[in-house]
């Protein structure tokens, strides 16, 4: 388990077990004000009058020094690309690589796709449905912002180095 904190509206973390008994017993852990385990269930308050939180996604900046390959398709078409600007709501599928003419989008607005988001360092991937919010041309490639019905596992479970 991964734990964040935050403290004037900074996050700091990830904290392995470990890492986080040792601050827990420290005079260092009553300057915070949050604690979070799990990104999709975000902050939870350390004491009651605590400050307004940081918002989740500040924990994923934290966490994405990471590159995510993905494999995107809708059972017809595929391309594939890396994840970037992930938040909770989604992320741009970008720098994508397909075989397929690209003078208009592969996928249009609202296209239901599946992502197969791959960690090849861990040797694990996972399947997640999302849908194209909309699509952006940067030179001869396009890109897809993508809304995820679902934050993917792969991504909160991730261990930053440090």
């Amino acid at each position: 388990m991964m734990t964040f904190l935050s403290k004037n509206g900074e996050a700091f973390g990830p904290f392995d077990e470990k890492q986080f008994q040792e601050l827990r017993m420290s005079e260092e852990f009553k300057s915070f004000d949050w604690i979070c385990t799990d990104p999709k269930k975000g902050w939870k308050p350390l004491h009651l009058s605590a400050p307004p939180a940081v918002p989740v996604f500040e924990i994923l900046k934290l966490q994405l020094d990471k590159t995510f390959l993905v494999l995107c398709h809708n059972h017809r078409i595929l391309v594939s690309g890396v994840l970037q600007d992930v938040n909770s709501e989604g992320a741009t599928l970008g720098k994508i690589s397909s075989h397929l003419s690209q003078s208009m989008p592969l996928f249009r607005r609202n296209s239901k796709v599946v992502l197969s988001i791959l960690d090849s360092e861990q040797g694990q991937s996972e399947n997640i449905q999302a849908t194209v919010n909309y699509a952006i041309k940067s030179g001869k490639a396009w890109s897809y912002k993508l809304l995820w019905q679902e934050f993917p596992l792969l991504i909160s479970s991730f261990e930053a180095p440090r």
